[in-house]
């Protein structure tokens, strides 16, 4: 007994399948081209190892060459004397002194930029916050007191000892200065008497 198929399936069934082989047809392709790829890598890979002992081979004959001609010139030239240093160890000891004198410089070029720096600071800083030093101080004038601190931690630190050191010098003219004031005040307080 024949049964129908539905015309539909028969259709997918068919694009399925055409798919499906157009895939495999695909895929049997790159397989191919990646073997045939793989193939010339192989032989370049050969090509340039052969290349490359050849090549080592001929700069072996030549190093031989070579040393065989100095040995006859170092012969020739001097007799061998066990005090004499060859101009190898001299300029390893001498390429060894270069660098630590080098990385001294480098290292000194960095402090005296950084010196440089918190001079620069401290020199803007005074400038900004110091009248010039022709009067004798005077309390209602902005002096010291009235400074910002600087950013730079050093900047800041030298700042901060500055500051200290104005309170120091001033704390005996500040002293009699508030005692006048105190002074002058309770004096001048009226008296009330119960």
């Amino acid at each position: 007994m024949a049964t129908m198929m539905d015309p539909s399936l028969v259709m997918r069934a068919i694009k399925e399948e055409a798919a499906a082989e157009r895939k495999l047809k695909r895929r049997v392709k790159r397989r191919e081209y990646i073997r045939t790829m793989m193939q010339q890598y192989r032989q370049r890979e050969k090509q340039d190892l052969a290349r490359l002992r050849a090549e080592v081979a001929s700069l072996e004959v030549e190093l031989r060459h070579l040393g065989a001609k100095e040995r006859n010139v170092k012969s020739e030239a001097r007799p061998h004397d066990d005090t004499t240093l060859s101009w190898k160890d001299v300029a390893l000891a001498l390429l060894g002194e270069r660098q630590l004198s080098f990385s001294e410089k480098q290292r000194l070029a960095r402090q005296v930029a950084h010196v440089s720096t918190i001079a620069w600071e401290m020199n803007e800083w005074v400038a900004v916050h110091c009248p010039p030093l022709h009067m004798s101080p005077r309390h209602d004038v902005a002096t010291w007191r009235d400074v910002t601190l600087l950013a730079n931690p050093e900047s800041r630190g030298l700042g901060k000892n500055w500051i200290l050191e104005q309170m120091h010098h001033n704390t005996e003219c500040t002293f009699v200065t508030l005692q006048r004031k105190l002074w002058n005040e309770y004096m001048l307080e009226p008296l009330i008497y119960n």
